[in-house]
């Protein structure tokens, strides 16, 4: 049974005027009681700080079960805005360079640095549509990297598909997407939008809104509480298997600066040396110890 808040804002979403018809009110409080429930799986709020989550900072995943992967494969970095997961990102590949794992890696960027600028207004305008142009900005992004690619590498992937689930989420919460595309979000995230080669792990960045705002965050803070929300409902998707994801690890990042990008860089290399061989058909002449 949905609470009144949630109850309330399906209703006010519902009532927004919107350019597109057909607004699904019934796939919306669907998408609002599986949100309630995944919280209460967790045993948090929605306002309940990372810490309180179970298995947070810990690498977790049902590798031993998925044995459709192959090596190279995409550890995509997803989160709270604000919280330094680029410069983790840049660093980490600056540190690989220095350590002689060069080549080993390759940065696939965040799907809104390839919005051209007349474009970009439609992030007002048609958060749906802009939404899409960033997804499939990603997507060209990935095989632009796969065809660079002469030699072996891991992606890294700056907020992939599974992150534009969230955002998608986020705005059908708002009033913003159809909440009836958001039940059929495998279209997506198998579609259009699929990476170039499979997601092997996650690393997702948790924060509260308020702690995103002090670091600078110009989202309002309604928007960032659904969308933390939406990222608490993802990591019970992966902890109770409903997702697949071979290895992933929930991070807080309300932790100063350095410990938060040294976090993120740790986590990488948790998941580039998780023993895959069980899963995964491994070249034996490659050695993916990182350093």
């Amino acid at each position: 049974m949905l609470d009144n808040g949630a109850y309330n804002r399906a209703l006010m979403s519902n009532s927004v005027e919107r350019k597109t018809p057909g607004f699904d009110l019934q796939a919306l409080l669907d998408e609002e009681f599986r949100t309630e429930r995944a919280l209460g799986e967790l045993g948090v709020r929605q306002n309940s700080a990372p810490s309180e989550l179970p298995g947070i900072n810990s690498l977790q995943g049902p590798f031993r079960k998925i044995d459709n992967l192959s090596f190279p494969f995409a550890i995509e970095l997803m989160g709270m805005p604000n919280c330094f997961k680029t410069t983790a990102m840049d660093k980490f590949l600056i540190s690989s360079w220095e350590d002689g794992n060069r080549g080993w890696f390759h940065h696939i960027p965040e799907g809104t640095e390839l919005i051209t600028d007349e474009n970009k207004e439609l992030k007002q305008q048609d958060p749906f549509l802009y939404s899409m142009l960033v997804g499939l900005g990603s997507w060209i992004a990935s095989f632009q990297s796969i065809a660079k690619i002469n030699e072996f590498k891991m992606l890294l992937q700056d907020r992939g598909s599974y992150d534009r689930t969230i955002f998608r989420r986020t705005l059908s919460q708002m009033g913003q997407v159809n909440p009836g595309i958001t039940s059929t979000q495998d279209m997506w995230e198998y579609g259009l939008e699929h990476p170039a080669i499979p997601i092997g792990g996650v690393v997702l960045c948790l924060q509260r809104p308020d702690v995103s705002i002090s670091r600078g965050s110009k989202m309002d803070r309604e928007k960032l509480q659904l969308l933390y929300t939406q990222y608490l409902r993802f990591y019970n998707e992966m902890l109770t298997e409903q997702r697949l994801v071979p290895s992933f690890i929930a991070l807080d990042m309300e932790n100063p600066p350095d410990e938060c990008i040294k976090s993120i860089q740790s986590a990488i290399k948790k998941i580039v040396n998780r023993p895959f061989n069980e899963a995964l058909h491994i070249p034996d002449n490659i050695d993916f110890t990182l350093k």
